[in-house]
């Protein structure tokens, strides 16, 4: 071919990440509850944000898409901070949440409490089943 010719030459953006996942950073900030919504181009969802100064119950939720449609679809999402915890009064959790009628092995969420957690669903076309 010739030198000038890149018709045929791949666009970077065309090249998935170096190690295949498209990762995808939350970052939880304040008080109460926060809520995010996962996309089909998600795969690894990293929260961060929590501290161990922080007082009072903490939630961030994730919410998977419907699970309808989208056999061996995953997600992964994980606590990078560290700090999660399972108080009944001053918790730090991250909760993973469907869109209705879908199901977490059989349950409308799903929580993480401890530190540097982490659960990958995936779908059965129905319904996510985490592990």
């Amino acid at each position: 071919r010739l030198v000038s010719d890149w018709s045929s030459d791949v666009c970077s953006s065309d090249l998935a990440p170096p190690n295949g996942v498209t990762r995808r950073t939350v970052t939880y900030s304040g008080h109460g509850i926060y809520t995010d919504y996962a996309n089909y181009t998600d795969e690894y969802i990293g929260v961060k944000g929590m501290t161990a100064s922080d007082q009072g119950s903490k939630e961030q939720d994730i919410v998977l898409p419907s699970a309808v449609g989208y056999v061996g679809k995953a997600f992964i999402v994980a606590d990078e901070s560290g700090q999660l915890r399972s108080d009944q009064h001053d918790g730090q959790i991250i909760g993973v949440k469907t869109t209705s009628p879908d199901k977490i092995n059989g349950r409308l969420s799903w929580s993480l409490t401890t530190p540097y957690a982490g659960l990958t669903a995936v779908s059965d076309g129905t319904n996510w089943f985490a592990y």
